[in-house]
């Protein structure tokens, strides 16, 4: 190889580098894109890259056909429906992340590293705006940082008594903090697990904070208790705590919580009523979905609305059943992979929790979750003694 091809193949893969790596930075950051960043490096890495992309023997064909094919379906589909063709493309567009495969894979590009490095800055960004201000240095309503994630809708920020850990710093893409504390877990980094179980704390969220406690007792019982001796005093331990926290009260200032949150819940419920009246009156819909951007009646906010936290549910209303089918074998197909190799177990672990969390939450058909998916399938296809760290 002459040392002019030499240098243009190494100035292409620094720029897919730089634009893959900035595409995660604001996807887990800056989950709103309030500057287009994170949609203008996706577009501009996927059009230098096409041809990469339509070559099908260089990656998967699993990957062309649910993160190219099955997306343009849905979106074509739901602009015929709705009739709005930016609307459509601008929630619709998520399943093309998974299309960043071949670009990072024909790039050489540590992805593992990219996606770890940007989590670390999450659970610092987390940790940070909660201890200023407990230590009093930079109080939220005074903090920059703080109201602008929240006036652009990137976080929810707040502390008092009426929180589950009385400080709530939710940044959008939370969730994603397991996949950090996981990879802790696997590779003995006290400081990885310490930091990011610490950031998952401070989200505040009941979700987040009982799938850490799920997370943490499935990774001792995967990485340290190797015996079933062990494994057997380590039950006996979680019981004898149960009993103590229901003898000291916690369990009912545990539920007191819960019922202070119970406004959140009955909301869903009436989303759920309303998606299903939908369906009573529309029943083609159920098979062929009504848009990305078609609203219905929810008698959660009795008002019409295109989004609601039942993540799976709205997916459902809105590319039908067909298309939904196949969204949930791309999801669950790399857990399927992973486990048959018996690869990674601790990221299968993370992969579940986000799936089981984004339940309630609006994220499952987003940036952050794509992006999580095209880690899975990066992981399914790594080669460990290239890129393990």
């Amino acid at each position: 190889m002459s040392t002019q091809a030499y240098s243009k193949k190494q100035i292409i893969q620094t720029i897919n580098t730089a634009l893959v790596g900035l595409f995660v930075l604001f996807a887990v950051i800056m989950p709103q894109d309030e500057y287009n960043i994170k949609i203008g490096s996706l577009i501009i890495v996927l059009v230098l890259n096409i041809l990469p992309i339509l070559n099908l023997n260089g990656y998967s064909k699993a990957i062309f056909l649910f993160g190219f094919i099955l997306t343009s379906y849905n979106i074509i589909i739901s602009i015929f429906l709705t009739k709005d063709i930016i609307g459509n493309i601008s929630v619709g567009y998520p399943g093309y992340i998974l299309l960043l495969y071949p670009i990072i894979k024909n790039s050489n590009i540590d992805f593992k590293w990219i996606v770890i490095c940007a989590l670390k800055l999450l659970a610092y960004l987390t940790a940070a705006i909660a201890i200023l201000d407990l230590l009093g240095i930079l109080v939220f309503e005074s903090n920059p940082i703080v109201i602008w994630l929240i006036t652009t809708g990137n976080a929810m920020i707040g502390r008092g008594s009426h929180l589950m850990l009385y400080y709530m710093v939710f940044i959008k893409t939370s969730p994603l903090l397991f996949i950090g504390l996981m990879y802790g877990f696997k590779n003995k980094k006290l400081y990885y697990i310490i930091l990011f179980t610490i950031a998952i704390l401070l989200s505040g969220t009941r979700a987040n904070v009982f799938a850490l406690v799920i997370a943490w007792a499935l990774a001792i019982f995967l990485f340290y208790i190797k015996t079933s001796k062990a494994r057997v005093i380590c039950i006996f331990v979680i019981i004898v705590m149960g009993l103590l926290a229901i003898q000291f009260g916690l369990i009912e200032k545990l539920l007191d919580v819960f019922a202070r949150k119970s406004t959140g819940d009955e909301t869903r419920y009436g989303h759920l009523v309303g998606v299903i009246e939908f369906w009573e009156s529309h029943p083609i819909n159920f098979i062929i979905g009504s848009g990305f951007t078609s609203k219905f009646f929810s008698y959660g906010v009795n008002d019409y609305v295109s989004n609601i936290e039942l993540s799976y549910w709205n997916l459902l209303r809105q590319v039908g059943i067909i298309a939904f089918s196949g969204m949930m074998v791309m999801y669950i197909y790399p857990i399927k992979l992973l486990l048959k190799k018996k690869k990674h177990k601790e990221m299968v672990i993370a992969y579940i929790i986000y799936l089981i969390i984004a339940y309630t939450n609006p994220f499952l058909y987003s940036s952050t979750g794509m992006l999580i998916t095209l880690y899975m399938y990066y992981l399914c296809y790594l080669k460990e003694k290239i890129y393990e760290k």
